[in-house]
């Protein structure tokens, strides 16, 4: 049995050392694919090297444990015997021409270079998810019932595309703390009927050319992506679009300055659809300054005025009703 343990340990090892080798190149992966395969390659990587280890520790001795009782020798065995009558002349061939076996593998290794070369330059190609996200953005200070004026506008022009299944528009951020989106900021959700019932002749591309054409509003930046995609990008780098360009500085006023140049020099670049340059000022606050001494009269203290206040432009939960189903 001991024999047995060290004549396949060394290739059981190098045999699982080889798999977590072969996954190194997925650590070298940037962006949108790094941010999704990374995970699967440190998950793989751990578990064969763990698998590795313990097939040079713990197999030799549960082997020894379990494995008991009167062994067959491996050439009674079919499948065995099978095995090696379709390896043995493969091995002696390869072994007897041992240059021209290195000249073939190289030969084909050399075939595979021009196909590797049309691949191009992204890893992960854009995959069609099948609904569109329509992000547009406006200036700051927007209110609440233009907001919505403009957003029922948008998602009634969306609906009259025949490709169109259903429109869902969503202005400022979601009941979520996780959500910080401005009022200036929309997002629509596009699905799309299956392409069988697309009109003859449109894809994709062509279908949000013509949806960018229809929803061109005087101050609003269209941006067009996928649910999953725009969430990845947002990860990964905290834009939305497929494209960005981030201005660091010290001064506001001056990023905000450089930003609105650079938003007119991209819009004369030839196949932008379009950009816009997020605005840091000009939004509108409401600064609330408690008179201490008009509380104090009245006997309230600083958190009173606060529960008044958050239930008043907020709203509070008070209660909840729970009824089961008849």
């Amino acid at each position: 049995m001991m024999v047995a343990c060290k004549e396949v340990g060394p290739a059981l090892f190098f045999s699982l050392l080889i798999i977590t080798v072969s996954f190194f190149p997925v650590f070298t992966l940037e962006a949108q694919e790094g941010r999704l395969f990374a995970p699967l390659a440190y998950t793989k990587t751990f578990a064969m090297a763990g698998a590795a280890f313990l097939s040079i520790t713990l197999v030799p001795v549960l082997m020894l444990l379990f494995i008991r009782g009167r062994i067959p020798p491996e050439h009674k065995n079919p499948l065995v015997r099978f095995l090696i009558w379709g390896y043995r002349p493969i091995i002696g061939a390869a072994l007897r021409w041992r240059k021209l076996t290195i000249l073939a593998a190289v030969a084909v290794l050399g075939i595979t270079a021009y196909p590797a070369m049309k691949l191009g330059t992204e890893f992960m190609p854009v995959l069609n998810e099948g609904t569109l996200l329509y992000m547009p953005a406006t200036l700051p200070s927007l209110s609440v019932t233009k907001a919505a004026e403009i957003l029922q506008t948008q998602d009634r022009i969306i609906k009259g595309f025949p490709e169109v299944l259903s429109v869902f528009g969503k202005a400022g951020r979601a009941n979520t703390a996780t959500d910080p989106a401005p009022t200036e900021m929309f997002e629509t959700v596009i699905n799309l009927k299956p392409e069988s019932e697309w009109r003859p002749g449109m894809t994709t591309d062509k279908l949000i050319a013509e949806l960018d054409q229809a929803l061109q509003f005087p101050g609003i930046a269209n941006a067009w992506t996928m649910p999953i995609k725009a969430r990845i990008d947002m990860l990964s780098t905290g834009i939305r679009t497929p494209i960005g360009i981030k201005v660091f500085g010290k001064d506001l006023a001056e990023i905000e300055r450089v930003a609105k140049e650079v938003e007119a020099v991209v819009k004369t670049v030839l196949g932008t659809t379009s950009a816009f340059a997020e605005r840091l000022t000009g939004g509108y606050y409401i600064d609330i300054e408690p008179d201490r001494m008009a509380l104090a009269r009245y006997g309230l203290a600083i958190g009173d005025l606060q529960d008044v206040i958050m239930t008043a432009l907020g709203g509070e939960c008070r209660s909840r009703a729970c009824r089961s189903s008849p």
